[in-house]
């Protein structure tokens, strides 16, 4: 809140964005043109940051998603791949052309 306020002080825009993932939060305040970032209130959260999960976990609900996340990385995703791969191997192999470099090798791998 203390920086979008200087960015208003000084007619400058600000890009705030999040760290849920696919959840996409991310704000454009454009000083005097778009609804500033300060007097919105944000929603409880229900996902947890995956920076949180990984680097500062305090609370024992941040041990178990890390925990589910992990598990669902070892054991669900693989086979939901390989069954997708069984009823469809050319649509999973053009899935996986479009993915970049780091993400096709996990994927192959998986």
């Amino acid at each position: 809140q203390y920086v979008a306020r200087r960015c208003i002080d000084y007619r400058k825009p600000l890009v705030d964005s999040g760290t849920l993932g696919t959840k996409a939060s991310v704000q454009v305040v454009v000083p005097f043109l778009t609804e500033s970032y300060s007097p919105k209130k944000d929603l409880p959260e229900q996902l947890i940051p995956m920076c949180t999960l990984k680097h500062f976990p305090y609370l024992i609900e941040h041990t178990i998603e890390w925990a589910r996340d992990l598990f669902d990385g070892l054991f669900t995703n693989p086979i939901k791949l390989a069954k997708e791969y069984q009823k469809d191997p050319k649509l999973v192999v053009e899935r996986i052309k479009k993915l970049k470099m780091a993400q096709k090798e996990e994927e192959i791998r998986n």
